[in-house]
């Protein structure tokens, strides 16, 4: 199963970064399980085939460069990388993805 890292910012709580898994009913998880839905939406998908250890150049290259070109406008909203299932955590090879909730401007929700 796809495994995804989940980055949260708020002035209140400062970051939050949650690991987890996609379920299908949350009411069936222990109580000690934190839950998180993540809203549909549009979304950046940036594919990254870097080992784990340059994530954070892969962020940098998305906020500076990526980003800024593509003259997408990003919103407050949760960001989240996916880990998909040929992912090794113990070596971090095997690629992944980082995803980037998008504003919905008029020309985009009529097409």
């Amino acid at each position: 199963a796809d495994a995804y890292g989940v980055l949260n910012t708020s002035p209140d709580a400062g970051v939050l970064y949650l690991t987890g898994v996609e379920v299908a009913d949350h009411d069936k998880l222990p109580d000690t399980l934190d839950r998180l839905v993540i809203a549909a939406g549009r979304y950046a998908v940036f594919e990254c085939a870097l080992p784990l250890s340059e994530i954070g150049h892969a962020w940098q290259m998305i906020w500076t460069e990526a980003l800024p070109k593509s003259q997408l406008t990003p919103v407050a909203a949760p960001c989240f990388e996916r880990y998909p299932p040929g992912f090794d955590p113990a070596t971090g090879l095997g690629g992944f993805e980082i995803w980037l909730p998008l504003e919905i401007d008029s020309a985009t929700a009529a097409s």
